[in-house]
C-alpha cells in the first residue's frame, strides 16, 4: 500500500510507536500492582513451598495469573477496538481509507492474541521471578519481613516509574510537536483563496468533443451561465486543480540557454486556466498581467509563470517578454512569449516544496477535462445543483462529479498530520495518567511499608511538613530521573519522526522545558495524596504498627 500512502506511512509508524509506549507503560503498571499483590502474598507462598510446591511451579503460576489478567483486557480491548474503528475511520486520511480496509478481522485477532501473551508474559516476569526467591523461613516467621526480598522489589518498583515517567515525557513531547507542527502548516498560505469557492469536475467524451473549438464552446457557454447564477462572483476552469496531489509536468526549453541534451530538458509542473480562473481564486501577480478573453488558439502562444519559474531561469531578470518552447528544443510547438509572473502557489501540499510552474490559456491548449471553479458571496456548497443544471443547460448528458469546496481540499491535504497530532494528543493523555497512577501506587505502597519508621521519627520531633517533604522528595525523584531518561530518549527517537514536522525543529526547547514541567507537576500531585496520608500518620498507631 505504500505507493498509494505516499507521506502516510511515516506518520503510521509514528503512531504504532506511541501505541507500544502507552502499551509499556501500562505494562509497567500492571507489573507494579502484581508486585505489590505478591509481597501480601508472601505467607501463602511460603507455605507452599513448604508443603512441596517447588519454585518453578510459583512461578508458573504467578505467570498464568499475570497471563490470565492480560486475556481478559485484551478481550475488553477486543470489544472497544471494535467500537471505536468507526471513528478512527472518520479521523484517517481518504487517500488511506481508499488504500486500506480499516475493519477488525482475523489478521487483527491474530495479532491482538499475539500483543495479548506477550504483554502477558512481560508484566508477569518481575513478579513471576520474585515469587521464585521467596524465603521460606523467614516469610513463616510471625510478622517476619525478607528486607532483601523488599529492597529487591522496591528498585523494581522505582525502575518501572522511571520508565513509565521517561516513555511518557516521550509522547508528550512527540504530541506537542506534531500539534505545534500542525498549527504551524494551517498558518501558511497556499498562494490562493480558498474561501467561498466551489470546485466540480468535468470530462469530455472525445469521441463528441474532438474539435478544440467545440471544447472551448462548451467551457465558455458553462462558464456564462454559471457567472449569470444568483450569489457567483465569478467563475474559471483549470486543471489540474491545486491541492489535489495530482499534478501535470512538461519538458520546455528556454531560448537563449544552451540547447540541452536529449532526456536533460528542464521540467516543470503547468496548469491550463481560462481568464476566469485568477478572480476566483487570487494568486498574486506580481508582474505583467493575467489572461484575457484574447488569448484565443489565433492569438499568439503565450505563458504565465510561476515566482520559482522566474527566479530559476531569469535570475535577476525580468521574466516579462521572454520566451520558452514547450516539449522541448526539438518541438514543433511555438514560442511562447512570457506576458506575467504570479506568486509560487503550493500544488501538492501546504508542507511540499514549492515546484517550479506556470500557466497556459486553456483557449490555447483546450483539454477536455477541467475543473470549475465558482467564487461565491456565501455558503458555496449550496451552488452545487446551480452548477450541475448550468453544465446540464450546456450538455444534458456530461455527468458533473467530485463537487467540493476548496476548505475540503485545503483539510484533506493536511489530514494526516491532523490525525497524528489528535491522536498522538489522546495518547498522550493517557499515558500521563497512567504514569501518574504509577507513581501514586509506588508511593503509596511505600508509604504502607514505612508507617512504623513514619511513627518512629514523628514521636522523636518530626513534624508533619518534614514527613511531607520526605515523602514528596522520594517521588519527585523518581520523576526527574524519569523526565531526564525521557528527554534523551525523546531527543533521540524525535529525530527519526523529523519529516513529520513543519515549522519546528526536533529538539524545540521550549516543547522539552513544558514537557518536563508539566511531567514533574503530574509527579508531585500524584504524590500528594500518599503525603498526605503520611503526614496525618498517627505516632501511636504507628508504633504498633507490624
Amino acid at each position: 500500500y505504500y505507493s498509494q500512502l505516499g507521506g502516510l506511512p511515516t506518520a503510521l509508524w509514528v503512531l504504532l510507536a506511541a501505541v507500544g509506549f502507552v502499551l509499556l507503560i501500562a505494562c509497567a503498571n500492571v507489573a507494579n500492582l502484581l508486585l505489590a499483590r505478591g509481597a501480601g502474598r508472601e505467607r501463602e507462598l511460603a507455605v507452599r513451598v513448604a508443603l512441596g510446591a517447588g519454585r518453578t511451579r510459583l512461578a508458573r503460576q504467578m505467570l498464568t495469573e499475570s497471563l490470565l489478567l492480560a486475556l481478559i483486557g485484551g478481550s475488553a480491548g477486543l470489544a472497544l477496538g471494535v467500537v471505536g474503528t468507526n471513528a478512527l475511520a472518520a479521523m484517517m486520511p481518504k487517500q488511506l481509507l481508499q488504500a486500506v480496509n480499516i475493519a477488525v478481522d482475523w489478521r487483527v485477532l491474530l495479532f491482538l492474541l499475539a500483543i495479548t501473551v506477550l504483554t502477558g508474559v512481560i508484566f508477569g516476569i518481575a513478579p513471576a521471578w520474585h515469587a521464585s526467591r521467596t524465603d521460606v523461613n523467614e516469610s513463616l516467621k510471625e510478622g517476619g519481613r525478607s528486607a532483601t526480598a523488599g529492597a529487591g522489589r522496591e528498585r523494581y518498583r522505582k525502575l518501572l516509574v522511571v520508565s513509565e515517567f521517561a516513555l511518557g515525557l516521550v509522547l508528550v513531547v512527540a504530541s506537542a510537536l506534531m500539534i505545534r507542527s500542525f498549527y504551524h502548516l494551517l498558518e501558511v498560505s497556499p498562494g490562493f483563496r480558498v474561501d467561498n469557492v466551489l470546485t466540480s469536475q468535468v470530462n469530455l467524451p472525445e469521441k463528441k468533443y474532438a474539435k478544440p473549438d467545440q471544447i472551448n464552446g462548451f467551457y465558455r457557454d458553462v462558464l456564462s451561465r454559471i457567472r449569470a447564477l444568483p450569489g457567483v462572483e465569478a467563475a474559471g476552469a483549470i486543471t489540474p486543480l491545486p491541492l489535489t496531489g495530482n499534478g501535470w509536468q512538461t519538458d520546455f526549453y528556454v531560448e537563449g540557454t544552451p540547447v540541452p541534451k536529449p532526456g536533460d530538458e528542464p521540467n516543470s509542473d503547468y496548469h491550463m486556466v481560462t481568464p476566469g480562473y485568477f478572480p476566483v481564486m487570487g494568486p498574486r501577480l506580481l508582474r505583467g498581467r493575467l489572461f484575457t478573453d484574447a488569448d484565443t488558439r489565433d492569438a499568439p502562444s503565450v505563458v504565465i509563470v510561476g515566482r520559482s519559474f522566474a527566479r530559476r531561469y531569469w535570475p535577476g531578470q525580468n521574466p516579462v517578454g521572454k520566451r520558452i518552447k514547450l516539449g522541448g528544443a526539438n518541438s514543433t510547438q511555438p514560442w511562447t512569449t512570457v506576458v506575467g509572473e504570479l506568486a509560487d502557489t503550493k500544488q501538492y501540499g501546504l508542507d511540499t516544496k514549492t515546484k517550479t510552474e506556470f500557466y497556459v490559456p486553456a483557449a490555447q491548449r483546450p483539454n477536455t477535462f477541467m475543473t470549475l471553479v465558482v467564487r461565491t458571496r456565501g455558503d458555496a456548497s449550496a451552488l452545487a445543483s446551480s452548477v450541475r443544471d448550468a453544465v446540464a443547460a450546456v450538455d444534458s448528458q456530461q455527468p458533473v462529479f467530485n463537487v467540493r469546496t476548496m476548505q475540503s481540499y485545503l483539510a484533506q491535504s493536511v489530514s494526516d498530520r491532523r490525525m497524528a497530532a489528535t491522536l498522538l494528543g489522546l495518547f498522550a493523555g493517557l499515558g500521563l495518567v497512567l504514569a501518574a497512577v504509577g507513581i501514586y501506587g509506588v508511593i503509596a505502597y511505600t508509604v504502607s511499608l514505612r508507617t512504623h519508621e513514619i511513627g518512629i521519627r514523628m514521636a522523636l520531633g518530626a513534624s508533619r511538613t518534614e514527613v511531607l517533604r520526605m515523602v514528596l522528595g522520594s517521588g519527585a525523584r523518581l520523576a526527574l530521573i524519569g523526565v531526564g531518561v525521557g528527554v534523551v530518549l525523546g531527543l533521540g527517537l524525535m529525530r527519526l519522526a523529523s519529516s513529520l514536522l513543519y515549522g519546528v525543529t526536533a529538539s524545540d526547547p521550549v516543547i522539552y522545558t513544558l514537557a518536563a514541567l508539566v511531567l514533574s507537576g503530574v509527579a508531585l500531585l500524584a504524590c500528594y495524596v500518599p503525603a498526605r496520608r503520611a503526614m496525618n500518620v498517627d505516632p501511636s498507631t504507628a508504633l504498633r504498627y507490624a
